[in-house]
């Protein structure tokens, strides 16, 4: 049966869009090739993937793996600012095995993200090895400073390794770092590109935390969940944020021709910042209505809002289930007889119920030693916006005051209790 002029034209049509397609696949598989006889890898043969030295964990999603060991470079697709070396003790922390403590030392536990774990820099040169190091010097009694920070961990997850296995180290005071996506990653199930979920808290009308989303399903990679404004599970995706994701997801993996844009596109701060955001549906979301309020979005990759002046938003759904995890946590520390020490910015503390915490008797930490600095570009990694040595220096200033306060009047207590039991 002859085909109709139409029909013609739409084989027609066919045929030269197969051949424009076959073209175009041919030259960039030549332009692969040469990029790659050039010298030019895959992106992650070239930095590190966000879940290195991670394992999969039933309880908390991931944790470091112990034992284990690598070199954290990064950050991607940037020039490269860092290449440390990590290891990651028997108990699953960053840096050295935990010795038995004598009778009179005192342990010191942080809690955190990624600030705390700080795989950019060497661990001598984090905050957590600079204020053991300060300590003991000051110190007429043997001080351990444990470093259970985990990139990307939730206040929730703190809450949850210390009551399962943090407590089970003695320690005698315990500080939380609150990092700027705390209330973001607390109402999170799985994150995009994520290899690995989590479990989150419900936060009901009387106040009490129950925990959801547990045990932890094996989530697609390109799929995204999250708590509700009722704190029920939801799909957070879209077919746009699932399709750049499985597109991203191959190239990053596979590409050299990848690796050679993002190397260029990375020089232009507005198209990064696009092509983030159109994987990410949350902040697909949330970023109109955010920078009406003054908010603007910073630290590519970190999911990082921070504000462009002093506004306090309404306690959301996600800060007011943070405030009821901090005062959770230092509920149980303290019920084991520790100090808890919330370490946190004034510009984040400003978004909390700061009357609440102190009602609750949360002692705050406002690390104003770094607060307003002159250069931020020598305490900050230009791209990454983790801490330098030098950060990381500067900001051990207030920690280790504190602790060494504490420490000294746990110290002067017991002193007191041992005479008073003497007399007796």
């Amino acid at each position: 049966m002859p085909r109709s002029p139409f029909q013609r034209r739409l084989l027609s049509i066919g045929a030269r869009l197969l051949l424009a397609g076959a073209s175009v696949g041919l030259l960039l598989s030549f332009f692969e090739a040469g990029l790659r006889l050039a010298g030019y890898r895959p992106i992650y043969e070239v930095y590190s993937k966000p879940s290195l030295l991670w394992q999969r964990d039933a309880l908390l999603g991931w944790a470091h793996e112990p034992g284990a060991s690598g070199m954290f470079v990064g950050p991607a697709p940037f020039p490269i600012e860092f290449e440390t070396p990590i290891r990651i003790n028997s108990l699953g922390l960053r840096g050295p095995e935990v010795e038995p403590l004598s009778e009179d030392g005192y342990r010191v536990m942080l809690l955190g993200d990624s600030v705390v774990a700080a795989f950019e820099v060497a661990y001598e040169e984090t905050f957590a090895a600079i204020v053991e190091e300060r300590l003991n010097r000051r110190l007429d009694f043997p001080v351990q400073v444990l470093n259970a920070g985990v990139r990307g961990y939730g206040t929730d997850q703190s809450l949850l390794y210390y009551r399962e296995r943090g407590r089970a180290l003695e320690p005698d005071l315990v500080l939380l770092t609150h990092a700027r996506n705390d209330p973001e990653n607390n109402v999170t199930l799985h994150r995009m590109r994520r290899r690995y979920g989590k479990p989150a808290f419900a936060l009901d009308a009387g106040g009490s935390l129950s925990l959801v989303g547990h045990p932890i399903p094996e989530y697609p990679i390109c799929s995204a969940r999250a708590l509700d404004e009722s704190y029920v599970p939801r799909r957070v995706d879209t077919r746009l944020s699932r399709g750049m994701c499985r597109l991203e997801m191959a190239l990053l993996d596979r590409s050299s021709l990848f690796t050679f844009f993002s190397q260029r596109v990375r020089r232009s701060p507005g198209i990064m910042r696009l092509l983030h955001d159109l994987g990410s549906p949350r902040r697909e979301a949330a970023l109109p209505g955010l920078r009406a309020a003054g908010f603007a979005p910073m630290d590519i990759g970190a999911g990082a809002l921070v504000p462009e002046e002093e506004v306090k938003p309404p306690l959301g759904h996600d800060y007011a289930l943070t405030m009821a995890l901090l005062i959770e946590l230092a509920r149980e520390v303290r019920a084991d007889g520790a100090a808890f020490v919330l370490h946190i910015s004034s510009e984040q503390l400003v978004r909390l119920d700061a009357a609440a915490l102190a009602a609750n008797q949360v002692e705050v930490l406002i690390p104003k030693a770094v607060e307003g600095y002159e250069n931020p570009a020598l305490y900050h990694f230009e791209n990454d916006g983790h801490f330098t040595p030098a950060g990381h220096r500067r900001v051990s200033l207030p920690i280790a005051k504190r602790i060494e306060a504490r420490a000294r009047e746990a110290r002067a207590e017991e002193s007191a209790r041992k005479l008073a039991t003497a007399v007796e």
